[in-house]
């Protein structure tokens, strides 16, 4: 059977990732900083109540390296960077999103 972690806040989504790892948002989070997954495979990361993830327009929301993720029925709200990826940066990653909104 499939196990999924129920998170609701950004402390608990960053601390449940890991290679394998099925995580649902079950709430709005905003982003005070970027989560950084590095060397992650078979990362899921969905919302089964359309979770709006926030940047407020400080921060992305992912950096990913060398890693394999699918994002999942997300809404990725005002991601903001200096450089690369406002809402999502992959470096040498597979990003797979499905069902998933982009906006400012």
């Amino acid at each position: 059977m499939l196990s999924v972690d129920s998170v609701s806040t950004w402390t608990s989504l960053s601390d449940a990732i890991h290679d394998g790892a099925h995580i649902d948002i079950v709430a709005n989070v905003s982003f005070q900083t970027f989560i950084t997954i590095r060397h992650v495979v078979g990362l899921t990361i969905s919302s089964s109540v359309g979770a709006t993830l926030t940047g407020g327009w400080r921060t992305p929301h992912f950096e990913l390296f060398n890693s394999n993720v699918s994002f999942v029925g997300l809404h990725f709200v005002s991601g903001s960077t200096s450089g690369s990826g406002g809402c999502i940066f992959a470096g040498s990653s597979v990003v797979t999103v499905d069902q998933v909104a982009f906006s400012h």
